[in-house]
């Protein structure tokens, strides 16, 4: 890992002026900063905290730390700027003695695995939250956070994937019904197996038996053996097209 960082690294570097040799001593190996390199870098300054991959961090810190053969090390790189997308964040550095500059990411930003972003979004839908919860817990840790149209698109991703996940689970728990009650011998007169089930539903607004006006709801329908769910679905009464149809009268 480390060798493709640093050949990733040395495609980077950018060195705009030459170090003059403190003396003529070919054997020398000590320099400084030519007169034009000499005036200070000034450094960003950073606030709050970041989520960080360790390992991948390191990595970057460890290949950074002998990036030039003028013996500049990380102490000599100061922070410049900050890049940030969503959670994940970019820390450009340069060095004060040869100008090498270099952008340390918070986490590997070709990680598709389980990006930061993708984590957080999905970890808060899972228990019930949205985006304001994310954006309360973040703020409480001193954390900067994903803006409404990075969560929103990390929202339909996790969301789509999901519901592709959910058709293939419901058609195996249904098969699985299936198998039983034909092991069981409950095969209708015509040859299809019958299965025993339980539904359930529930809606948004309570009625308590006097007034069903709720403009959404869900049902679902378990099987009795397996007890897992082999349908589920969501109907609305509110149809925001078409009520935006209707409001510009087509």
């Amino acid at each position: 890992m480390f060798s493709s960082s640093f050949s990733r690294l040395n495609s980077k570097r950018m060195r705009y002026e030459e170090c003059t040799p403190v003396s003529t001593n070919t054997n020398s190996k000590t320099c400084l900063p030519s007169a034009s390199n000499s005036r200070l870098i000034e450094p960003h300054l950073l606030s709050g905290r970041r989520i960080v991959n360790i390992s991948y961090f390191m990595s970057q810190i460890q290949v950074m730390n002998s990036h030039s053969p003028f013996e500049c090390s990380f102490s000599n790189m100061k922070i410049m700027s900050e890049v940030r997308k969503g959670l994940n964040s970019g820390i450009r550095m340069k060095c004060e003695m040869c100008h090498f500059q270099e952008m340390v990411w918070t986490e590997d930003p070709d990680n598709e695995k389980m990006p930061v972003n993708t984590a957080a979004v999905s970890g808060v839908m899972k228990i019930g939250g949205g985006f304001a919860n994310l954006e309360e817990l973040l703020s409480t840790l001193d954390i900067p956070p994903l803006s409404s149209k990075t969560y929103q698109k990390e929202h339909n991703t996790i969301a789509t994937a999901w519901e592709k996940v959910a058709e293939k689970e419901m058609y195996r728990a249904a098969m699985e019904e299936k198998q039983l009650a034909v092991q069981a011998g409950e095969v209708g007169p015509d040859g299809f197996p019958m299965l025993t089930v339980v539904v359930d539903g529930c809606w948004a607004k309570r009625s308590y038996r006097n007034n069903y006006s709720s403009l959404s709801g869900a049902a679902a329908i378990v099987g009795f053996r397996t007890k897992k769910v082999m349908y589920m679905g969501v109907r609305n009464r509110y149809c925001m097209v078409c009520s935006k149809a209707a409001a510009a009268n087509k």
